[in-house]
């Protein structure tokens, strides 16, 4: 797709996934926006009680892509990040804290970006979107730690993230647990 060329990718990001959000007519939804969750750099540079790698990303997290007719690509509108607390360290009961002797870094996971994301256009021009956080710790396995459930409700016209508009936590996964993606369940 124009304008998702090498130049609007940041260099080192793990990959992306992307949902449409096309699924009403046009006068609810704007056909030519796209929701993009950028997983982060996996970099588990760790100073001063974060990971600083993580917390210095500027495109790690829910992208908001529009399609300009008029150039026929598509421009990233803004990344949303606050409640995401890239890069800080949080605490899962039963997992190992500390620092971990064969990599020196805590134990502990932080966000890093987002991962699979499932979308619903509401009646009122907002899009709720649900992702799977990715995560860096000194566990050594980036992205494979307890993660999180996290949603967002964003305005489809807006063209610069709302005011308070923040991600909140639905689920943290346990100790053991990988939290893989959402999908909606249609009701019988």
């Amino acid at each position: 797709m124009r304008g998702f060329g090498a130049a609007s990718r940041p260099v080192g990001t793990i990959g992306t996934l992307g949902c449409q959000l096309s699924t009403r007519p046009a006068s609810v939804v704007n056909a030519d926006t796209l929701y993009v969750a950028d997983e982060g750099n996996g970099t588990d540079t760790y100073a001063n009680g974060e990971y600083t790698a993580a917390t210095a990303q500027t495109t790690a997290g829910l992208q908001k892509w529009v399609f300009d007719s008029s150039a026929g690509e598509w421009k990233l509108a803004y990344t949303l990040q606050a409640g995401l607390n890239l890069g800080q360290p949080y605490t899962v009961f039963g997992y190992p804290n500390g620092l971990n002797a064969a990599t020196g870094l805590p134990w502990s996971p932080a966000t890093d970006g987002l991962r699979n994301i499932t979308g619903r256009v509401n009646p009122n021009g907002t899009v709720t979107i649900w992702a799977i956080t990715s995560t860096v710790s000194g566990g050594g396995d980036q992205g494979a730690d307890p993660n999180k459930l996290v949603e967002i409700t964003d305005p489809l016209n807006a063209t610069s993230p709302a005011t308070g508009e923040s991600f909140r936590t639905i689920r943290t996964a346990g100790f053991g647990e990988v939290l893989r993606g959402v999908s909606f369940t249609p009701r019988l």
